[in-house]
């Protein structure tokens, strides 16, 4: 018991060290999830600079991202988007224009085609519970 919890506490602080020093590449992916998956406002890394930063080619980082979280890279983060959308929706606390600012669109009207897409209905309708 004593070795297992050696062991998770060593990985732990892996993680915390940065990318380059993890030597478990599931604990990398995790590394990329938890600091960039959820920084909506700053643009997200490309999967050139991903792999550079980790020390991995991008086909390698690609295979591991999809092997670790069973979607591609790019379609994780659109997954993440949206569904933290629905939530500051759903709270009422922001309107459709807010949260496709909040989330780096451009234009909502990009937001809104991205979110009916994965939702099936608009922003709009969702936030009312008409999901």
């Amino acid at each position: 018991m004593k070795s297992a919890l050696f062991d998770y506490l060593n990985s732990y602080f892996e993680v915390l060290k940065g990318p380059k020093v993890i030597k478990n590449d599931r604990l990398k992916m995790e590394w990329v999830v938890n600091n960039y998956m959820f920084q909506f406002e700053q643009p997200l890394p490309t999967i050139t600079e991903l792999s550079a930063q980790l020390s991995m080619s991008e086909s390698k980082f690609k295979y591991l991202f999809k092997e670790v979280f069973e979607l591609p890279f790019y379609q994780y983060f659109q997954q993440k988007r949206m569904k933290q959308a629905a939530e500051w929706l759903k709270s009422g606390e922001l309107n459709v224009t807010s949260v496709s600012q909040k989330l780096g669109y451009s234009h909502p009207i990009k937001f809104i085609g991205q979110f009916k897409k994965m939702f099936g209905v608009t922003p709009l309708k969702y936030a009312k519970g008409k999901e």
